[in-house]
């Protein structure tokens, strides 16, 4: 079997602190997307990023090289909407 690439990356894309009042991922299922998680629900507080208890989420992908990995990301990243309250 040929090497694979994966790749990990926290969800921190908060400008802004609130309430959540909801978060959605909305993508086609993929081979490439292993996980999407997210840590924080609807009524949960959301501060701006200072350390990893700030984190809405993690998203986990693989593919054949890194650059795919990255274009993976960023399609899984684009959607997803997050909405204060």
């Amino acid at each position: 079997s040929s090497p694979k690439a994966g790749l990990a990356r926290m969800m921190l894309e908060t400008e802004e602190s609130g309430v959540l009042d909801h978060i959605f991922y909305d993508d086609e299922a993929s081979d490439d997307v292993l996980e999407v998680t997210f840590f924080k629900h609807e009524n949960d507080e959301i501060r701006v990023f200072e350390n990893s208890n700030d984190c809405v989420g993690q998203v986990i992908v693989k593919g054949d090289t890194m650059e795919q990995c990255e274009k993976t990301l960023q399609r899984v990243l684009n959607s997803v909407t997050m909405q204060l309250k």
